[in-house]
């Protein structure tokens, strides 16, 4: 009988230090995963920041030309390549009004048609 307890008590052992470990595991990685989205958001709003300052300091200083570029720049990167679905209604919405300002917008239309 007192085997078994002996037994019983290395397997209780055993477990609570196997969970132990485990959980210490799977902490980081649920640190990490978390982490990550919320580090792509600051990337992505650093950059729209970026971008925002650009473009508003080429008006503040008369070049609307530059702007227009700039902002042509990045319409013909997400007409080009887009990450999210290629079907997806939105995609196809945002398409539809890049091509009906692609007809008005030299300037964007010239940064569409240029080769990758």
């Amino acid at each position: 009988m007192k085997r078994y307890i002996a037994w019983l008590a290395a397997a209780i052992v055993g477990a609570a230090i196997g969970a132990s470990i485990i959980s210490s595991f799977y902490t980081r990685a649920i640190r990490v995963l978390a982490s990550s989205p919320l580090q792509s958001m600051e990337d992505t709003q650093r950059y729209r920041c970026t971008l925002s300052m650009a473009v508003l300091d080429r008006l503040e200083t008369n070049q609307p030309d530059r702007a227009k570029l700039l902002l042509a720049r990045e319409i013909a990167m997400y007409y080009k390549q887009s990450l999210g679905l290629p079907e997806s209604p939105d995609r196809k919405k945002m398409l539809e009004h890049i091509d009906t300002l692609r007809a008005k917008c030299t300037v964007l239309n010239e940064e569409i048609s240029k080769p990758q």
